[in-house]
Order: C-alpha cells, then structure tokens, then sequence
C-alpha cells in the first residue's frame, strides 16, 4: 500500500499543481513487471519512492491524481493481504474512513484487488475519494492509488480503469524453473553490504530487485531456497542503542524488534530455535521460524550481525550497524538438509575493510589513549557554572510547561524551515554547528491531536515512509519515537508529548545519523516538565 506520508502529502497537491509544469505522460509505461498505458491528459511528474505518479488535467486543472508503489515481499501474500495490511497502516490518517465497494478483478491475468473509499484531510471539511488496485506479480505488489475529491470521481472513475485496463506483465521465468541464462556459475566470491562471502555452485543471481537477489536450484532445476542480503538497518541500530543504554543485549533486543514487526506479519509464524554464533568475527544471532501464507508454507533461517564499526570513547556507547542475511525456502521437507549449505555461506564471510580499532575515534582535538580522552590536570579543573537562565540552548515553552535542553552550539533559524502545516501551533527550527545538514524541530502546540496532526504533516512534507517505533518513558511520561526515512534519504526521528503540548524533530542526513545517536537521546530524553 502507499505510505502514510504519500496518503497525506499526495492531496495537498491537487491544489497546488501548475499546469503548465511537468510533460505528456501519454504513452506506455514500463515499471519492471507491468507496463500500462496513460491516455492523452495525463503529465508525468516526479514523487521520491514511487514507481509512477501522474497527473490528470482538464482545461487547465489538476483534477486526479496516480500514483504506483511497488513493495518487495519476502513472504508470499495475496492482493487481498496487502490491501487490508495497507489499510491498517495507514488508518490514522484516513480521517473519517468509509469504505464504499471492494471488488476482485483479474489484471493481466493476474489476480488483483479494487477497494474505493471515501475519508477527509486533517482539518479540512473536503471530501476525497481514493480508489486503490493491488495485484502482485513475482515477488511483489504493485498498487495504483487514484485520488481525486469526491465531486469529481464519478467523472473521472473512468480515466482510472482505462489505465488498469492497459496494465500487462512483462514474461519472466517461471518461478521454480531455473532461468534459461544463469549469469554466473560455480563457486565465487560475492560482496554484499561490506560482507565478502563465497557461493557454491547451483546459486544464481537473479538482478531480481525486488525479489531475492539469489537462489539455489536442485539438479532437476526447481527452485529450492532464496538468500536475501540485507543492507544496515536504521531501527534494528536503534534497538540496539536502546538495549545498550539500558545494559541488556543488544542482538536479543534487534531480533525480538524483528519479531514483533516483521516476523509476525508473515503468518503462523512459529519459531523453531535460535542461536549465537559469529560471522566475519562479528556477534550474530540465527532464528529459525515457519510461516504459512494462504496455502504455501515456508522456513527461514534468518542471521542478524552486529558490526562494531565505531568504537566507544570512554562512557559514550554507540550503537553496532546491524547487518541481516535471509534464506528461506518454500519446500519445508529440505529444510535440515539446506541449513548447512546457508551456514556454509556465513561459515565464509569476511569483511571487506577492516573494523576500526578501540583508538582510532576520540573527541575532536583530544589525544588518543586507550580510546579514552585525556583527564584534566588538577589545575585544570573548575567548578561547573551555574546555569544561565537565558542561555541560547534552552528553548523554554512560553506558558511554563516544559524545558528543552538543545544540543550545545544549537542555533535558532530568524525563519522556520518547516512551516506550520495547517497552523497546529507554533514551529522553531535550529541549526546545528559541525553538522551543516542537520536540523533540530521544536513544535509547540495545544491538545494532543494538534501534535499528530503536525508529526503526520511532517511526514507528509518530507516524503518520510515509517522504519520503526519505540516507546521512552520521559519524565514519567510514555512517549512514542518514531524513526523514518525521508525521500531524499535522510533519517528523521519524531517524538510527540501530546499531553504537553511538544513535539521533537531531529533531521540528519543518513550517513550522520550513527554519530548523532547520543545527542539524539540526550535532546530527547533531556525534556523537563513543570
């Protein structure tokens, strides 16, 4: 399904659209396994993540709206799956939900799904219709999300199926058989996200992107298991930096995180062991589970590595990258005997650049040793001053709720350089010395729907689609701290005091974010209430 911040952000757009911007979008379009036809009206414009999204024009006038998302799925669903897992999603921001019919259909051939609604924007009394087709094709759903305002739907409904009408999938080789061209054969070295392993022959690379990028067939050239290397991941590095803090284990922590959030979701999930081993000289963590979708069963053998790629200075702990690398096979039978050929792949993993050693990362300006800074000579040390009731990084909330300690150096913006979104309350933005990217939000609002309303704008605006959520408990307070990952790749991290009246904002970009973990923490976590 289209993310929540696309569900948002996509309606605004409807008014704010030139005509005379963005080219003929009339014509076929390719979108790995589909290709469609855009009828004479429709301008092609850009959308960060999304596979297609166009305009329909009439005399001048935005009048609907398409978009295309294409998901990877590393379990078999069906297009009803997806539609109900997309709409559960994103129910908090379909203010005023009302389903109105929900049919199946047949897509080039393939089966697929059309659910229309009708639902409003925060804080706008607007009616919108969404009209979504899904279908899945190899190893992925594609979903068309069409929008226009519920006055128009009925004029322009028609548009939309004339596009669904065109869609044909582009022939593949079946699943289970072995491609005609393998591009590789034999044992051989693969480098995957920093990882130098080594493939035994019967492993193919597909240049599959939304599926495995490897799969193992048998002699009689039926598809046996799949490898999916994945890259670090934003949430699992937050779990760690969590567990950490809070002394417990961090790769326990990365993996019951991924339990609750992915390996539930499969269905009958059922866990079938896990251990600790290492792999490239690394922490690791393998759990092993079985899943059911519809009537196909599968197992995967799923490894969790914990990289220290920056060495801790003194009492600041950072946070191991966290690497996964899945296999899963559909044929359940061969599982005991397909476990040593996945070992035999971690059994050979290598980094490819060596860790940094315990000195290699101290305080600017500070002398390495031991990975620790230099203590003051006692000439040295002073007694701390005390504080400066107006000092430039304290944000303090003008009706004496709450204090905000801002990272030092913190410097406010004469102008925000996030707007308001719909006037939920008032927003300060601050710049951060030595991180010329980053940006520090401070939103001030009242009543705690005004404080989600602006974080689901913030999103919006962004183009931010969700990596993961945790619970701190901040002055005796729940606070939920959302993690995202914005269009142009950089990460943004939200907490929302809704009783208080705040929300915390922290943009940096995503090479930045690891480093930038501890004041991260230390601003959220720093928040003081009357």
């Amino acid at each position: 399904m289209i993310r929540k911040s696309v569900f948002l952000g996509l309606m605004a757009s409807l008014y704010v659209i030139a005509a005379a911007c963005g080219v003929s979008g009339a014509g076929t379009v390719t979108a790995d396994d589909l290709t469609f036809t855009m009828p004479a009206g429709w301008i092609a414009k850009e959308a960060p993540g999304m596979k297609a999204y166009q305009v329909l024009m009439y005399q001048g006038k935005p009048v609907g709206e398409m978009y295309l998302a294409k998901e990877p799925l590393l379990a078999p669903k069906t297009p009803s799956q997806m539609l109900e897992e997309g709409l559960r999603k994103n129910a908090s921001s379909l203010q005023n939900y009302q389903p109105l019919e929900t049919m199946n259909l047949t897509v080039a051939g393939l089966d697929a799904i059309l659910h229309d609604y009708v639902y409003y924007l925060p804080q706008s009394s607007v009616p919108f219709t969404g009209r979504v087709v899904v279908t899945v094709v190899n190893d992925a759903a594609y979903t068309f999300f069409f929008n226009t305002t519920s006055n128009y739907f009925p004029a322009v409904k028609g548009a939309f199926m004339e596009i669904i009408a065109s869609i044909r999938s582009i022939p593949r080789p079946t699943p289970g058989e072995q491609p005609s061209v393998v591009t590789q054969k034999g044992p051989r070295k693969i480098e995957e996200h920093g990882f130098v392993m080594e493939l035994a022959s019967g492993w193919i690379e597909t240049n599959d992107p939304a599926g495995a990028k490897y799969r193992f067939y048998g002699p009689d050239k039926k598809l046996v298991a799949s490898f999916f290397p994945f890259d670090r991941d934003e949430k699992s590095a937050v779990d760690a930096l969590f567990a950490i803090a809070g002394k417990s284990d961090p790769l326990e922590a990365v993996l019951n995180g991924k339990i609750a959030t992915s390996f539930k979701t499969f269905g009958d999930y059922a866990p079938l062991g896990t251990k600790r081993r290492t792999v490239a000289g690394c922490d690791a963590i393998v759990h092993d589970f079985s899943f059911k979708q519809g009537e196909i069963k599968g197992v995967y053998h799923w490894c969790i590595v914990a990289v220290k790629d920056k060495p801790d200075v003194g009492t600041q702990k950072f946070a191991p990258s966290c690497y996964s690398f899945a296999f899963v096979t559909y044929r359940p039978e061969k599982f005991a005997e397909l476990t040593p050929v996945f070992d035999v792949i971690l059994d050979s993993a290598t980094l490819a650049k060596p860790l940094p050693s315990a000195t290699a990362s101290v305080t600017p300006g500070a002398t390495a040793t031991n990975g620790a800074a230099p203590k003051p000579t006692p000439d040295e040390q002073t007694l701390p001053p005390l504080p400066d009731v107006d000092r430039p990084d304290t944000f303090r909330d003008p009706a004496g709720r709450f204090t905000v300690t801002l990272p030092k150096g913190a410097t406010k913006d004469r102008e925000p350089r996030i707007e308001n979104m719909g006037e939920t309350g008032e927003t300060h933005t601050y710049s951060l010395p030595g991180v010329p990217d980053a940006m520090v939000i401070l939103h001030v609002f009242e009543g705690e729907p005004a404080g989600l309303a602006w974080r689901d704008l913030l999103t919006a605006e962004l183009d931010a689609r969700d990596s993961g959520t945790a619970t701190w408990t901040v002055g005796g307070r729940k606070v939920p701290v959302d993690l995202f990952v914005t269009g142009d790749n950089q990460v943004l991290v939200t907490a929302v005091f809704g009783g208080d009246g705040l929300a915390v904002g922290v943009r940096v970009p995503r090479e930045k974010y690891a480093p930038s973990q501890g004041w991260i923490k230390a601003l959220i976590g720093g928040v003081t209430f009357r």
